[in-house]
């Protein structure tokens, strides 16, 4: 029982990732205040999981793109089955759009 063979296998394995909440795009400082509009309000995956698209209640839409690292080749399933340690996705911006004014809310409207 050496646990000198443990640290070995543990070393393989990428660091943690360090999980942040946060509910607006970009870097704020502590004493920032965020804006109303700035504030993300709905969050969607397309049917592959390539692609997302956020709204903020400014009336903004942002989508991205999933990448895909030359590192990891191979479905999922084939990774699985060799017990490759899957990285969580990432995705680059792609563009975004103003779908409305942020004055008008039409969920919220009377009429």
């Amino acid at each position: 029982m050496n646990g000198g063979d443990e640290v070995g296998a543990s070393s393989d394995l990428p660091p943690p990732l360090d999980w942040r909440f946060s509910q607006v795009f970009g870097e704020r400082s502590a004493g920032e205040e965020v804006q109303e509009v700035d504030i993300i309000s709905a969050i969607e995956f397309d049917k592959s999981g390539d692609h997302l698209a956020t709204g903020d209640r400014g009336g903004r839409v942002v989508l991205f793109e999933r990448t895909y690292s030359k590192n990891t080749s191979g479905d999922r399933r084939d990774l699985e089955e060799t017990d490759y340690p899957l990285r969580h996705p990432e995705f680059r911006y792609k563009t975004e759009f103003q779908s409305h004014e942020p004055e008008f809310d039409y969920l919220k409207s009377l009429e």
